[in-house]
Formats: C-alpha cells, structure tokens, sequence
C-alpha cells in the first residue's frame, strides 16, 4: 500500500472539521456504529498527532458520525477474521489511538452522540472532557462475552474511584 492508498484509507474513516481554532475528528463508519476498525484507529492516531504539530489548532473534539454511535468499540466483524499471529499488532494498532490522546498536548474533548461502548468508552476515558447526549449509552459490554476490559476498568477506576 502507499502512502497515499493509506491517505485515501484514512479520509474513508476519519473526518476533520475546522471551525476557528477547534478542530472536530469525526469517526466515520455509521453503518458499524463507528466501531474501530485497523482503518479507523490508523486514522485517528495518525489524525491527532498531525492536529497536536498544527499551530492554528487550540483544541480537540472526537465525535462520531451519524445519530446513533459516538462508538460501538473494536470492530467484531474485522477482529473475529483475525489470525492468532496478528492479535498482538492488532490490539497494538487500537491501543495507540488511547496514547495518542493521552499524549496530546492540546485539550481533548470527548463528545459522546450515542453508544459509547467498549473501546469507544474507553477512548471517551481518556479524554480530557467527556459531553454526552441526553440519549447517549456508556459501557463495557465486552466483559459479558469473557472479553477483558483492562484498560476500561483502571480508566474507570480514576474517573469513578473505588468505592
């Protein structure tokens, strides 16, 4: 693939909007609820830290497109297809979207317009500042299916606390 097959890739799933010195980084996949595909989460790291290097950019709103999902989580459909052999770059690839959050220097806001599950609630955690729709739906669904939320409970446990 090159680099701009990966560019043309990348504007398929993530969407930017300026509007003065706030720059909106819409997920685009509505019909999987915005789910986290190895596209979308490329995309977005990659996307953040190019809004982190430009100057004219004072802050960060992640959103989702469409009514229904800020996001739904890691793509069950690309991950059920994956080999033993890619799991570790796989989860590697969603994991980075969380660090370059994290590592961002401008404010991150999370702005939830639906189901934020798994890792889209995870994403919504390490956000700086999380706004939600009236209708907006938070959660780990994942841990009913025996799939681990390690990093959504440590996450949760910061924002929450213990008791």
């Amino acid at each position: 693939m090159t680099d701009t097959d990966v560019s043309d890739v990348i504007r398929d799933v993530v969407e930017v909007e300026r509007a003065g010195g706030i720059a909106v980084l819409r997920f685009s996949r509505p019909d999987n609820l915005n789910a986290i595909s190895m596209a979308l989460a490329r995309g977005v790291a990659a996307t953040l830290i190019e809004l982190d290097c430009d100057d004219t950019v004072r802050g960060i709103v992640l959103t989702g497109a469409g009514d229904r999902a800020f996001c739904a989580g890691v793509d069950l459909h690309e991950a059920r297809g994956m080999k033993v052999a890619d799991i570790e770059t796989w989860f590697g690839t969603a994991c980075n979207v969380y660090k370059q959050i994290l590592l961002t220097d401008k404010p991150v806001i999370a702005a939830l317009n639906g189901i934020a599950a798994g890792g889209g609630f995870q994403i919504a955690l390490v956000s700086d500042q999380r706004v939600a729709h009236q209708g907006a739906r938070m959660g780990q669904p994942e841990i009913n299916a025996a799939i681990p939320s390690i990093m959504g409970s440590y996450w949760m446990s910061l924002h929450l606390g213990w008791s």
